[in-house]
């Protein structure tokens, strides 16, 4: 089923659907929405969701798919680390202010929303819980390349990703619950102070990180 916007502009169903979940699950809360309200705000019948979808459990992971916080492993050029072709500073760089750009997309923070709303709730935690543990695994076996070129410190991977990605968590989070008192320029200069205080805590003298 393909509707127009009042422009004539298409639209996709199957979009409205997810744009349509994603803001009720947002303001009422994953558990709190009922596949009747998602297909009356989206003007279909309830039967005709289930010609894009199971079901909510499967809006909620195409969901998640499309706006979790970005993954590691595809942004980190790893053989170019490996032969020392990046530097390893402008690439933790990168990560850190791609975590920060996705504070300034609505549809992320309206996820993120989601997650704060359900907190207890174990189908969708689940899904952050383990992004979040994907991108500290990368993290360690990225500071592990650090380790063997000699660039850092020798020192356990493990502690040294939660150390860096820790912080910006925790500064996304201000930001997330109030963000009317910090400005999104002060969450990137915090984060990049951030990355720059731990590699020059860890970084071997002399070394270019």
């Amino acid at each position: 089923m393909v509707k127009k916007f009042e422009d004539g502009r298409k639209t996709n169903t199957k979009e409205d659907i997810l744009r349509s979940s994603l803001d009720l699950f947002a303001q009422f809360g994953f558990h709190g929405t009922s596949m009747r309200e998602i297909a009356e705000s989206v003007g279909i019948r309830k039967s005709s969701i289930y010609n894009h979808f199971s079901g909510k459990d499967d809006i909620f992971e195409e969901l998640f798919e499309k706006l979790a916080p970005v993954d590691f492993e595809n942004e980190i050029k790893w053989e170019d680390i490996k032969n020392k072709r990046e530097n390893p500073r402008q690439i933790i760089q990168n990560l850190a202010q791609k975590l920060v750009h996705e504070m300034e997309d609505e549809e992320h923070l309206k996820l993120l929303h989601i997650m704060l709303r359900e907190h207890n709730d174990q189908f969708v935690q689940a899904h952050l819980v383990a992004r979040v543990n994907h991108n500290l695994k990368m993290a360690a076996d990225f500071m592990q390349i650090l380790i063997e070129n000699k660039i850092i410190e020798n020192r356990d991977t493990e502690l040294l990703a939660q150390e860096m990605i820790g912080p910006i968590f925790m500064l996304r989070m201000q930001y997330l619950i109030e963000p009317q008192q910090k400005s999104i320029e002060n969450l990137y200069q915090r984060v990049a102070d951030h990355i720059d205080f731990f590699l020059d805590k860890i970084t071997i003298a002399n070394k270019d990180c």
